[in-house]
């Protein structure tokens, strides 16, 4: 079936190209951009040596248009960076000769001529983001499809992204994405919803929360043993081998298909603003086990089940911005069972993601402006910026326009998780399972911004953010506050 959709899409494209030629006397040429550099300091994060980094970096984009005309324009992309100052092999060391460069965009974007409706195409390596990145948000070489419907405003849109193919003759390890979205515009109101499928073939992209990551991992290919892993990895490798708890296996993923279906409503005055986003996790991942002799032991099937929901309004009153909004992402189920020699449920119970997403949301675990890295569990059983699960959070938040080139902003975030994690290792017990403690309560974020401008466009950021950690932020016996403080220069034009 997939083949069949890919071969279609193909050849419908071929024929719109074919289409009569739009006629163009001149290419007319656009640009903008981006450049940043910023410094912070982060204390007691997850990820970096010694849980401290003192950083300064800076990154420019520059954005290239050509156009034949309003029918048809090249769009492109270019990034320099991010450049480490002193970073070896870069552009930020002595002599100053990295390679930094990178194609984030290269798509022709056209219209195509009908009689009937309106038709877009863009084809190429492009920037898709759909409901405010809770379903994907990234750089995808993608053919995207879409139709604005004459004088109500509503678009529909289909497409289809290639996220991984590392051998044309091989499809065990390739990554095909379709989906189609409707948006609906009646001001005040925005409506919209959305079908996401994601084909894995034989990958465990998106069933394993390592594979969130861009470049993506291919294959689950890890020992399931205790004394290789260690005790903190012994949740995980329960849930992949679900029959025998310690024995050394392999695990591969079979047929992988994960469907997110999603809603989302907008509302907005000059006084209110609120939003709600619904989205479900369906589908299905083979998950076949093998000895280490390579024979196949049998094949377990988890089924998707994951779910989010994200909700959030705002109050507009002079100079003044108040807010209320918070977030709740599914976690795994029946925790203890993988502790105490019961079967524990295989399903894929945590909200999961296609490759790939960038949530952003707390200036900590959210990754906020400085996101070099953002704490997280230190065995991945809940997740902050990036892609959040197993996560809650309630925000209060307020800003202030003290002057039309000022602005002050405050932010409290509560986070705890959905579903019990480790909050403390205790060792074995006499059956030769974990004693361990578990627990919900991450911890309280308290997030201080000043934003500025200081000439001609150029923006000056100025964030102070701290973290009081609780026992579901690592399964460490004690756990320090985490804080960081930096600044960013931004110019946008």
């Amino acid at each position: 079936m997939k083949k069949f959709l890919v071969v279609g899409f193909i050849v419908f494209v071929a024929i719109a190209v074919a289409a009569p030629a739009m006629a163009a006397t001149k290419i007319d040429f656009s640009y903008g951009g981006v450049i940043r550099t910023r410094v912070f300091n982060q204390s007691n994060f997850s990820g970096l040596d010694g849980g401290d980094s003192l950083r300064w970096d800076y990154r420019m984009r520059l954005y290239l248009t050509f156009a034949a005309s309003e029918n048809l324009k090249l769009v492109t992309k270019f990034e320099v960076g991010d450049v480490v100052a002193g970073g070896p092999n870069t552009t930020g060391r002595v002599g100053a000769d990295g390679k930094d460069i990178e194609v984030k965009n290269a798509y022709v974007d056209f219209n195509i001529p009908n009689g009937l409706l309106p038709l877009n195409l863009k084809a190429g390596t492009q920037g898709l983001v759909f409901f405010d990145s809770w379903v994907i948000d990234d750089d995808f070489t993608a053919a995207y499809l879409s139709s604005t419907v004459a004088g109500g405003g509503t678009k529909v849109g289909l497409g289809f992204i290639k996220a991984q193919e590392p051998n044309t003759f091989n499809s065990e390890l390739d990554i095909d994405q379709y989906f189609v979205h409707v948006d609906y515009p009646c001001k005040p109101w925005f409506l919209s919803a959305i079908g996401f499928w994601q084909y894995g073939n034989g990958t465990a992209v998106s069933a394993d929360p390592q594979t969130l990551n861009t470049p993506v991992v291919g294959v689950i290919q890890r020992t399931i043993d205790s004394e290789i892993d260690g005790p903190t990895n012994y949740f995980r490798r329960a849930l992949l081998a679900p029959n025998s708890l310690r024995p050394a296996a392999f695990v591969k993923g079979g047929q992988n298909n994960l469907i997110d279906l999603g809603v989302t409503g907008k509302y907005k005055t000059d006084v209110w603003s609120a939003y709600l986003t619904f989205v479900k996790n369906l589908g299905s991942v083979d998950f076949k086990r093998y000895d280490e002799d390579g024979r196949a032991i049998d094949t377990v099937t988890s089924d998707y089940t994951g779910w989010m929901v994200d909700a959030g309004g705002s109050y507009y009153c002079g100079p003044w911005t108040f807010s209320l909004a918070g977030f709740y992402t599914s976690g795994p189920e029946e925790v203890e069972s993988a502790f105490s020699g019961r079967r524990p449920n295989v399903d894929v119970d945590t909200f999961t993601y296609p490759l790939a997403t960038s949530k952003y949301f707390s200036e900590i675990i959210g990754g906020g402006i400085f996101d070099n890295t953002a704490p997280s569990h230190d065995d991945l059983q809940w997740r902050g910026y990036g892609f959040p699960t197993n996560l809650w959070t309630v925000n209060l938040g307020a800003a202030w326009q003290v002057l039309p080139d000022t602005k002050l902003g405050f932010g409290y975030w509560y986070f705890s998780t959905a579903e019990d994690v480790i909050s403390e290792v205790r060792g074995f017990n006499a059956n030769g399972f974990l004693n361990v403690n578990l627990d919900t309560t991450i911890g309280h974020e308290f997030n201080l911004n000043l934003t500025q401008k200081v000439v001609d466009g150029l923006m000056l950021d100025v964030v102070g953010a701290y973290l009081i950690t609780d026992d579901a932020y690592s399964s460490a016996i004690d756990e320090d506050d985490v804080f960081e403080i930096g600044a960013r220069l931004q110019w946008s034009f």
